[in-house]
């Protein structure tokens, strides 16, 4: 691999990571369209993703490779999510985030934007420099989720997977 190819697997992967937590976190909402007796919705919802990805596909891969695929796979799972969250509201009257899903979210979305501001001025790609990145993605999830509020719930998780890794560490 050289430097070029890997800064686009990179990419694609960063692409493909916002996408993919941005759609998983509305699988509630697609699990209650079916559960509700509505598949036939989730069913149009599928199919016209398939649509759409085979579309942007055509276009995206001929301009940008296998970040193209990428883009157009990510943004088709940001579109599904998108319908999907608003079908729960219209049909069912139901808000699919409360306050609290939104930290996940928002800490997710800034800790990725701290690797691409990082990204703009450490281009290097060797082992150092992808440690650091890691241990931003971490620091700054960490910090943003205890600036935006730390609750019973969160406690409790903490506890629970604190309690786990000191019995690994026996």
């Amino acid at each position: 691999f050289d430097t070029g190819c890997l800064l686009c697997l990179i990419l694609c992967l960063q692409i493909l990571t916002i996408a993919l937590a941005l759609n998983y976190s509305t699988m509630l909402t697609a699990s209650v369209i079916i559960m509700s007796g509505k598949s036939q919705i989730s069913l149009y919802n599928n199919v016209s993703a398939i649509l759409v990805n085979a579309l942007l596909n055509f276009y995206l891969i001929r301009q940008f490779g296998i970040v193209g695929a990428a883009l157009s796979t990510g943004t088709t799972y940001i579109l599904l999510a998108f319908v999907r969250t608003i079908e729960v509201h219209k049909l069912f009257n139901i808000h699919a985030f409360q306050k609290e899903y939104w930290k996940p979210i928002a800490s997710s979305v800034i800790s990725v934007l701290s690797v691409f501001v990082f990204n703009l001025f450490c281009s290097s790609d060797s082992l150092f420099s992808m440690s650091i990145r890691v241990i931003l993605i971490f620091s700054v999830y960490s910090g943003s989720m205890l600036l935006l509020g730390v609750n019973e719930q969160d406690r409790y998780l903490f506890h629970k997977f604190s309690a786990k890794l000191r019995k690994a560490q026996i």
